[in-house]
């Protein structure tokens, strides 16, 4: 099963939230992104009975806001009934901008985001902490294909963007992050890949499809892809089918480090 994390935080770390959730759900976590505001905090138990969790991680992004609301000790109460109740769930603290970090945090904390200068750097160990990919289930991919992707396509004229990682190891899933604005309000999709190659003609089909900030399994079929590699390896082009026959240009090359 594949390890969790809900990354729990304030109005104004939502952008951060939003990117760590993309490169956390790529580097094979399920992402639950929640805002403390909406009370979602008092959620995190039904989710994670609902879910059958039994690998969670609580992500605080620490803030003056943040630090300084209820949300903290309603955290450390989850955290004490899930352990009594047997669940395996830790806290990771991640410190975003300046302010107090609670005493019982302070040993605890794994990453400090306050200059996004050392993002990748600090990504990096909050994926070691996880301990991301040893549980995970995927297809093996050829060198040639394994690895980063950003891609764009149209869909009824609007933009949408994503990030795709293709997994050389069966111990990690291969994934699609989709972004997009839907009615004004900013979405983010994970969609997990079946991969099949013949040649240098990769067809991606997804497996299942949840919107990351809502927490929402969706029902539909999901997206088909036929992409053809260039000779240099750096592009994959092709079409993208949607669950009602449509099909649209899609063009993704390789995501520099």
């Amino acid at each position: 099963m594949a390890k969790s994390v809900f990354l729990i935080h304030d109005v104004l770390a939502k952008p951060f939230a939003r990117r760590l959730a993309i490169d956390l759900s790529l580097a094979g976590a399920t992402v639950w992104l929640d805002e403390a505001e909406i009370d979602a905090v008092d959620s995190l138990t039904r989710k994670i009975d609902a879910e059958k969790l039994v690998d969670v991680y609580l992500a605080i992004i620490l803030t003056p806001n943040l630090v300084n609301s209820d949300c903290v000790q309603r955290v450390v109460e989850i955290a004490l009934s899930q352990e009594i109740a047997g669940n395996h769930l830790k806290l990771l603290p991640l410190l975003y901008s300046d302010c107090e970090i609670p005493e019982f945090m302070a040993n605890k904390l794994c990453a400090d985001f306050r200059n996004l200068v050392n993002y990748s750097s600090m990504l990096r160990r909050v994926i070691n902490r996880m301990d991301l990919g040893e549980n995970g289930q995927g297809t093996d991919i050829p060198a040639h294909l394994a690895g980063m992707w950003q891609g764009a396509w149209k869909w009824c004229d609007r933009l949408r963007n994503a990030d795709m990682f293709l997994s050389s190891s069966p111990m990690l899933p291969s994934k699609m992050v989709i972004r997009y604005l839907k009615s004004g309000i900013f979405t983010i999709v994970e969609l997990l890949l079946d991969v099949r190659i013949s040649g240098n003609t990769v067809q991606l089909v997804g497996r299942s499809y949840r919107l990351i900030e809502r927490g929402i399994s969706l029902g539909w079929n999901p997206d088909t892809l036929k992409l053809t590699l260039d000779e240099a390896g750096t592009t994959l082009k092709g079409t993208k089918t949607d669950k009602r026959g449509a099909t649209s240009p899609v063009l993704f090359k390789r995501k520099k480090s």
